[in-house]
């Protein structure tokens, strides 16, 4: 017997009522606690204290979030201990902390192994992707898409 989050008996109660497929609802998960970090700063002492959510397109990739949590914390906590107070307080300096930690994300459960059997349909004409500007084979074929899909700063103070 399967036994469901209150989350995902949600999302399947909506993915009924929309006629639709229940891994083609994004779900967001928070990586709790808060990130607490010290700032790579040589002059002063600076922290930041970061609250993120990933957006994922399965709740196979969900799943991969819950299971390889203190890698994944692990590896943001290095991530944003190696930036400045400067990089990161300009709106430019968080896109770019964004991407970086999307692809710290997907390097670990690469790294851990993780193969997931639910990938996200690709996007139609017109529609944005996540893989744009991404580099290619030199054949023209895009890499695989990722069902980790976005994070977002839900909480980014720097002090």
């Amino acid at each position: 017997m399967r036994i469901f989050t209150s989350s995902q008996f949600k999302g399947i109660i909506l993915a009924i009522l929309l006629g639709i497929s229940q891994n083609s609802l994004a779900e967001y998960i928070k990586l709790e606690p808060a990130f607490t970090v010290n700032l790579s700063s040589p002059q002063e002492i600076k922290f930041a204290q970061v609250s993120v959510q990933v957006r994922v397109a399965t709740s196979e990739a969900a799943k991969a979030l819950e299971t390889y949590n203190p890698p994944i914390r692990d590896a943001l906590i290095m991530l944003l201990s190696t930036k400045t107070a400067e990089q990161v307080s300009s709106r430019q300096g968080k896109e770019e902390l964004r991407k970086q930690a999307i692809e710290a994300i997907r390097k670990v459960l690469k790294e851990q192994h993780v193969v997931f059997t639910a990938v996200p349909a690709e996007k139609k004409d017109g529609e944005s992707n996540d893989n744009e500007g991404a580099k290619n084979d030199g054949q023209g074929n895009q890499p695989p898409k990722s069902p980790i899909e976005d994070i977002f700063f839900t909480r980014f103070i720097i002090q």
